[in-house]
Order: structure tokens, then C-alpha cells, then sequence
């Protein structure tokens, strides 16, 4: 229940019916007192007024203030009381949850089983369908209105949501998946290597050293296989949909296909009894059974041309869901022959029926033609009815009354229609900003997340082969050498196992320190191997770009000591006055062999990606010597000179202004 003070449509609801209580109580041929006039207008203004808040005791009221108008002489006959009466009986259909305010209609018509009521049993039942049917539109609007609300309320909710922040938390949650695999996967590798390695130190064996770069080529495999499948997520076009929604859409989409080739083989009697076909005909067989009853019961009789004229405007109904206007234009054209050419019509509920449902879509559609066309049918039914010479003007009230509560009602549902499509569509463009970022920003931590897994698993991987390396270099001519490589493996072995662990608890620690000093780390492990790492023009890497530096630097390093092992490597950085930083990494040409296994290549890849995302430019080649021989024999295939290293070149932009209006 709502508040005693309603809404001012309400207000204006209940002063339009007190007024049309009071004009038709005055013109009365009982002519009662001006007094008895005003307090029954009164008393129906009250009971349209109450039954939003109080549906039922509008009811009630309504009910007292029926009985009050037979009590003062005012035949049932008379139409004072309609109005009100149907917006009552909606009143109770449209505010109330359940079936409760089906009440409204024994309520409203017990004044007439009161002695001297005078009330006759077709009167009643003609009230009752009256009554029913304004409830019924009242459920309607009451169903329009809940489904718009909800609709509302869904892209409220969606308006309020973060993608960002929905889009991290699924990510953190990948996060942990993807780190107990690699935990799984590659850790119990790299476990496999440190105790080669372990048992490597104590033999010095070659087939024991030589074990350790096997498990590691086979932990580079796994690892590029788990990138791959964490990477091919980032291709799609959306929030991943798992199997269970595919095969729950494959199904549905065969279930509904085998409907349809069901349907197609079924007799056409079968498909005429469908429930959609069966409420489509509803009111056109509605209608032409009360016809057909109507006329034989009345026992009127009405020219072939009025009948013809009947079934029409009962056909004419089945084209109201597409064309509401040629509907009303086809009622209207029937009713102005009848009325021209002097021909009668059954009057009773068939007509009554034809023109209600006619005017409630035309007015529910909204479209200015379709609402004119319900007008024109209003206003020929009504003239026609004035036209009549056998008293069809005592039923032009009753009609008015009827079409115009029609025509609120299915307003009323249109509106609430039109909202429910107007949130659809905001919906519709907030789920399409919704989905963009929450791809962009779950397509970025996937990166994000593939590229902490290459960096916490396939540097580890590739610098404990490349120390298996030089311990089997040096097992022979130094074995202390040997073994002091052989306990390196093992502590990088352990500082992985830390990283992955790191990594599943989805912690990750910014840079405490500048990005050369958090580099010595590797630096010396590269250096061990036998690689020979040389500080350019080295400028302060500003704080803000010191993590993806790092990451540079230790991707560049590592690859050199993979790639090109033994050749000496040389970083520069320059950092200009506006913020801005260049570093370039240089390695020249070797001839020793590659470390065997390679890499998961996607260590390039993901600092590609990564310089991107800040902005930055990220160039990497081989570096070719144009001072080398120009004999065919020092030339490429390509014709060029043969590549005398490898550089790798990073631009890291300065501090970003902010975007301006209108920037995308």
C-alpha cells in the first residue's frame, strides 16, 4: 500500500470521475436534490481516490456508494456510476500482488442483489464483464509495468558495475589457476634439474651434466605449450564461455530445431491448435460465437448485409498485431455501412468486444497513425449509436465510458512499453561499453599474466641450461669451477620455485631498488656462462619506468647468453630531460653453438607487448656488417651482409599528458 496522498494522476482520475457522476446524476429523469447529487459524486470521487493505496476498501467504498445511488431512486441504468466503477475494479488489478482484487467485482455488484434495486440478470452480467474486463486491463498494465521496472532496475545495476575491476578479479583468479599449473607443470621440471644438478656436483659425470640440459629442453617445451594455451585467450572476442554454455547452447539450438522440423510434419489442424495460433484467433472466435448466440437468442432480424457485416469485423481483428490501424479502419467502414445504408447489428458484447480490443492496440501501439485510427473508430461507433432511431443513443454513454477507459489503460501500458525499451536500449549500449572494457582489460592481464609466467619460469629454465653449459665446459680442466656452476643451477632452481610460488599467491612486488642495481642478479649469472656484460652511456632509469627496464634489460640479456653465448653484451641508457629513455642492448656475433632447447618465443613477444602498453617503441634485429667481404661467399641469401650481432632497441616516452575532450 502506498501513502493517503496519491499521485496527481490519480487525483485527476478521481475528479474526472466525480464530475461524471455528478453531470449524469443531475440530468436524471429522477431528478434528485442538488445535496444528494454532490455527496453521491463525493462518495465516488473518494473510492477512485483510495483504491490506489487501498485497493480493496476502494472496493468496499465503491460498493456503499452503489448501494447509496439505487437507495436515492437512480436506476441501474443509469451510467453515473461506470467510471468509477472500472477505474476501481483497475485500480485493484494493477496495485495488488495476487488475485486478491478479483473482490472488487462481488463488492461492486452486491448493491445491486439489495431489495428494490430493480437490477435485471443481464444488467448484472453485462456489469460483470465490464468489471472483469477493466481488472483485466489492470493486470496488464501491472505485468507491462513490472517488467519495465525490472528492466530498469537490471541497467541500473549495470551501470553501477566496474568491468575493470570485474575483469581483475577474473584475472587474479586465472592468476592463481594458471601459477598452480606452472607449479605443476614446470615446477616439478625445474625440481627434475636442480637434482640432476645436485647429483651432478658429486659425480661431474658428462652424462649426468648433460641430463640437466635435457630436462631443461623439456621443461621449455611444456612451458611454451601452457603460454600458448594462456595467450590463445587473449584472441577472443569476449569473456571466455566455458564448455557447459556451449553445449547447453548447442542443445538448445537442436532442441529448437527438431521443434521445427516436428511442426512442419504435423497436420495443419494441429498447428492451428497451437497456443500462439489459438490466442491470435481468440477474439475473432470470441466474437463470432456471441454473434452467432446473440442473434439467436435476441431473436433480431438483421439483413444478409448485416451479417456479412459481422463476420468482418470479426475477421478484421485478426489483423490487429500488424496493422492495429487497418483494423480500426475496417470496424469503422463496417459500422458507417450499417449506419448509412439503415441496416441493424446484434448489440450486446460481440461489438463491445471488437471495438475494445481494436482501440486497446491501436492506443498500445503509440504510432500517431494507429491512434488516429482508433479515434475514427471511436467516433463512428458513437455517431452511428446517435444516428439510431431504436434507442442506440441510451448506449452512447455506456460506450464512451468503455472506449475512454480502454484507450487510459492501453496508454498506460504503452508508456510503461516504451520505458522498458528505452532502458533495453540503454542496456544494450551500456553492455557494449561493459563487454569492450572488460576484453581490454582482461585481454591486458592475460598478457600481463603470460608474461610473469615467462619471466618467473623461462629465464629460470634458460639460465640454469646455460650454467649446465659451462659446467660441462669446465668438468674436466676445473672442476671446482664445474661445481660452483652446478650449485648456481641450484639456487636459480630454488629462486624459480620462490617466483612461482610468488606468482600464485598473486603477489607481485614493485622494484625497490633502481633497475640496474635489481639486473646485477643476472648479470652474474650471464657472466658466469661466460658472457661479458659492459655498461655504456648508463643515465638513471626515471622511477617510473624502472620495472619494464628491468624486464627489458634481463629478456635481452638472457637471450644473448641462450643465443649467442660467450659474446660480450653492451648496455646503454639515455634519459633526455623531459623523462624520457632510451636503452639499447648490443651483442656481437659468436661462434659458439646455440644453448640447446631454445626458448618458448614469446620472450620478444610479450616486451613488444609490454613497451606498447607504456607507450613506448621496441625495435630488435640483427645488426649487419657492411664493412664484411662482398664476395658471394660472405653474402646472405638475401644478398646482404652476413648479421655481425644483435640489437635490441627500446624508446620509453615520457610522463603521458592527459587526454583531452573528444581524445579516443
Amino acid at each position: 500500500m502506498g501513502g493517503l496522498w496519491c499521485s496527481r494522476e490519480q487525483g485527476l482520475l478521481a475528479t474526472a470521475a466525480g464530475l461524471w457522476t455528478a453531470c449524469f446524476l443531475a440530468a436524471a429523469p429522477q431528478d434528485p436534490p442538488w445535496w444528494t447529487v454532490s455527496c453521491l459524486a463525493l462518495a465516488w470521487a473518494a473510492a477512485t481516490w483510495i483504491s490506489r493505496p487501498a485497493p480493496l476498501l476502494g472496493a468496499a467504498l465503491g460498493g456503499a456508494a452503489y448501494a447509496a445511488t439505487l437507495g436515492a431512486g437512480i436506476p441501474t441504468e443509469n451510467p453515473a456510476p461506470m467510471v468509477a466503477s472500472l477505474l476501481i475494479v483497475y485500480s485493484n488489478g494493477r496495485f495488488l500482488a495476487d488475485a486478491s482484487g478479483l473482490l472488487a467485482v462481488p463488492l461492486l455488484l452486491a448493491a445491486t442483489a439489495l431489495p428494490g434495486a430493480g437490477a435485471s440478470p443481464g444488467g448484472a452480467v453485462f456489469g460483470a464483464f465490464l468489471y472483469i474486463a477493466g481488472y483485466v486491463f489492470g493486470r496488464l498494465v501491472r505485468r507491462r509495468f513490472k517488467a519495465s521496472a525490472q528492466v530498469v532496475a537490471n541497467t541500473a545495476r549495470l551501470g553501477v558495475q566496474n568491468p575493470v575491476q570485474l575483469a581483475r578479479m577474473q584475472v587474479d583468479a586465472e592468476t592463481s589457476a594458471v601459477a598452480e599449473e606452472s607449479l605443476a607443470v614446470i615446477g616439478s621440471s625445474i625440481d627434475a634439474m636442480c637434482r640432476a644438478a645436485a647429483h651432478a656436483a658429486r659425480t661431474l659425470q658428462t652424462a649426468d651434466i648433460t641430463r640437466i640440459t635435457t630436462l631443461g629442453t623439456e621443461a621449455v617445451g611444456r612451458l611454451k605449450t601452457l603460454l600458448v594455451d594462456l595467450r590463445a585467450g587473449v584472441k577472443a572476442t569476449g569473456p571466455q564461455e566455458n564448455t557447459l554454455d556451449r553445449c547447453l547452447s548447442q542443445k538448445r539450438g537442436s532442441s529448437q530445431k527438431k521443434q521445427q522440423e516436428a511442426l512442419q510434419k504435423q497436420p495443419r489442424i494441429r498447428q492451428l491448435l497451437r497456443p500462439r495460433t489459438l490466442t491470435w484467433l481468440a477474439p475473432s472466435l470470441i466474437v463470432g460465437g456471441l454473434l452467432a448466440v446473440e442473434t439467436i437468442m435476441l431473436a433480431q432480424k438483421i439483413a444478409a448485409i448485416g451479417l456479412v457485416t459481422a463476420l468482418v469485423v470479426a475477421a478484421a481483428l485478426t489483423l490487429r498485431e500488424r496493422n492495429a490501424t487497418a483494423t480500426c479502419a475496417v470496424i469503422a467502414a463496417a459500422l458507417a455501412l450499417c449506419a448509412f445504408t439503415g441496416t441493424a447489428l446484434p448489440e450486446g458484447l460481440a461489438l463491445g468486444i471488437s471495438c475494445v480490443v481494436a482501440v486497446w492496440c491501436a492506443i498500445a501501439d503509440g504510432r500517431i497513425l494507429a491512434r488516429i485510427g482508433a479515434a475514427f473508430l471511436a467516433a463512428v461507433l458513437l455517431l452511428a449509436l446517435a444516428a439510431e432511431s431504436t434507442g442506440g443513443a441510451a448506449n452512447l454513454p455506456f460506450n464512451l465510458a468503455l472506449l475512454g477507459f480502454t484507450a487510459f489503460a492501453a496508454h498506460a501500458w504503452h508508456v510503461h512499453g516504451r520505458a522498458e525499451q528505452d532502458a533495453l536500449t540503454e542496456m544494450g549500449q551500456l553492455q557494449l561499453r561493459f563487454t569492450s572494457s572488460f576484453d581490454a582489460t582482461l585481454a591486458a592481464g592475460r598478457l600481463e599474466l603470460a608474461r610473469s609466467v615467462h619471466d618467473a619460469a623461462s629465464h629460470a629454465v634458460g639460465a640454469m641450461v646455460i650454467q649446465s653449459n659451462a659446467a660441462l665446459a669446465m668438468h674436466e680442466r676445473n672442476p671446482e669451477a664445474a661445481r660452483a656452476a652446478l650449485e648456481l643451477v641450484l639456487d636459480i632452481g630454488r629462486s624459480a620455485g620462490r617466483g612461482l610460488t610468488v606468482l600464485k599467491a598473486n603477489t607481485v612486488e614493485p622494484p625497490k631498488r633502481s633497475a640496474l642495481q635489481s639486473l646485477q642478479s643476472v648479470m652474474d649469472q650471464v657472466a658466469a656462462a661466460g658472457t661479458t656484460v659492459t655498461l655504456g652511456h648508463v643515465n638513471p632509469v626515471p622511477q617510473r619506468h624502472a620495472a619494464v627496464a628491468y624486464r627489458i634489460m634481463r629478456e635481452a640479456l638472457f637471450n644473448a647468453a641462450r643465443h649467442a653465448p660467450g659474446s660480450p653484451v653492451t648496455i646503454s641508457i639515455v634519459t633526455s630531460s623531459d623523462g624520457s629513455c632510451i636503452i639499447t642492448v648490443d651483442n656481437s656475433r659468436t661462434t659458439t653453438a646455440a644453448t640447446p632447447g631454445g626458448g618458448t618465443g614469446f620472450g620478444l613477444q610479450g616486451l613488444h607487448e609490454l613497451v606498447s602498453s607504456s607507450g613506448g617503441t621496441l625495435r630488435s634485429g640483427p645488426v649487419h656488417d657492411t664493412a664484411a667481404p662482398s664476395t658471394a661467399a660472405g653474402r646472405t641469401a638475401q644478398g646482404e651482409a652476413p648479421a655481425s650481432g644483435f640489437q635490441l632497441v627500446a624508446v620509453l616516452p615520457a610522463e603521458p599528458e592527459p587526454l583531452q575532450q573528444g581524445d579516443a
